[in-house]
């Protein structure tokens, strides 16, 4: 039976990819089953026959050196015990440059697989994060922001994180994210969200941006009681002639909601396209913008709302489902007010703010 080499050791995962005869099939087989439980995926690889040892030792040691690499730079005590806990019980390797600058030449010097950065330090965490952004030899490192709680989510997402760890850093909270993380990397998986079920699990708001016609991949079952926001905009060139959406019996989002029965969607973002990060105000600004939301479900719209607030913009409510179609493609509510001109030329245009009173009128003047 395989055995850990206190110095080099081998993961669950990784020994179980040595197995090869049926009794450790079996074996395999509870290793996968127990592993579900905790939204692990274990496969089994293994040499050709039982004879073939060198094989199976080589695809060891193989796998045993194929550990990621982190980065973690934070002043924070608390967060980075629970972080660097975490990082030791899946086998990642982990580094600790002294501050923003060094880390930078540590991510131009090395390759890492994961980023953990403190946004205490804003200068240090955005220039760390552009240097992400660039990349070393075409390989992209994974960005995780730790902010300070809810309040913090704002400039996470400006800076560019994919992930986000929230203080105070709770082992658990770490353990998902970092798994989520680990697993993107070892399966080499680009989206954001690696595995749809698993982000469906782990959101407190779930958001569904996907072509309207993949509605049906939609996972219903880690998404009951939750709120989900809808993104997506009804593109017949992209998702098919849907016949309910095409004599407006139903809008797309109540074909969502017809879908996710047990949760609350929300349709929210349909509608500004990439200004979204470039008009963020804090409550109460002059200039704030605002975005407009429908759903059937007073509390999610309440909880989007919430959501449309930490990042920056203020709700206009459209009213139930039904009236989601006044946001939609070719609506005048879609992209134009957030342009200088205010008209069908924004996507040349710079960015402007639209007030709430702006974005009620340009609702209220929808036509099907």
């Amino acid at each position: 039976m395989p055995t850990r080499n206190p110095v080099n050791p081998l993961t669950p995962v990784e020994i179980t990819k040595t197995l090869i005869n049926e009794f450790w099939q079996d074996v395999a087989a509870g290793a996968k089953s127990e592993a579900a439980k905790y939204g692990i995926k274990v496969d089994v690889q293994a040499a050709k026959d039982e004879s073939s040892l060198v094989e199976q030792l080589n695809l060891a040691q193989t796998m045993a050196s194929q550990k990621p690499d982190a980065l973690l730079l934070s002043p924070d005590d608390q967060a980075v015990s629970s972080i660097t806990g975490v990082l030791e019980e899946m086998s990642v390797t982990c580094e600790r440059p002294l501050d923003g600058v060094s880390a930078a030449q540590k991510l131009n010097s090395q390759s890492f697989d994961l980023v953990l950065v403190d946004c205490e330090n804003l200068p240090a965490a955005k220039l760390i994060f552009d240097v992400c952004r660039r990349g070393k030899n075409g390989k992209n490192p994974i960005p995780i922001a730790i902010v300070d709680g809810r309040a913090g989510l704002p400039t996470a997402f400006r800076l560019g994180a994919e992930l986000i760890l929230t203080k105070p850093v709770a082992k658990d909270q770490a353990r998902s994210t970092i798994r989520t993380a680990v697993s993107r990397v070892r399966k080499d998986v680009p989206a954001s969200a690696s595995v749809p079920a698993q982000a469906a699990a782990a959101g407190d708001w779930v958001v569904v941006t996907i072509p309207v016609g993949a509605i049906g991949t939609v996972p219903r079952e880690p998404l009951v009681g939750k709120t989900v926001i809808d993104t997506g905009n009804y593109y017949p060139p992209r998702d098919g002639t849907i016949p309910e959406l095409e004599t407006q019996e139903l809008t797309d989002s109540e074909v969502l909601q017809r879908h996710l029965a047990e949760a609350h969607v929300v349709k929210a973002f349909n509608n500004i396209h990439y200004r979204l990060r470039d008009l963020p105000r804090p409550v109460d600004a002059a200039d704030r913008t605002a975005l407009p939301i429908a759903g059937n479900d007073p509390g999610a719209k309440k909880q989007a709302a919430e959501l449309l607030s930490l990042l920056g913009y203020d709700s206009v409510d459209m009213g139930p489902l039904a009236e989601s179609w006044r946001s939609q493609l070719g609506t005048p509510v879609f992209c134009a007010p957030y342009a200088v001109t205010k008209d069908e030329q924004y996507r040349t245009q710079p960015a402007a703010p639209a007030s709430a009173a702006e974005v009620r009128a340009a609702l209220a003047s929808a036509r099907r």
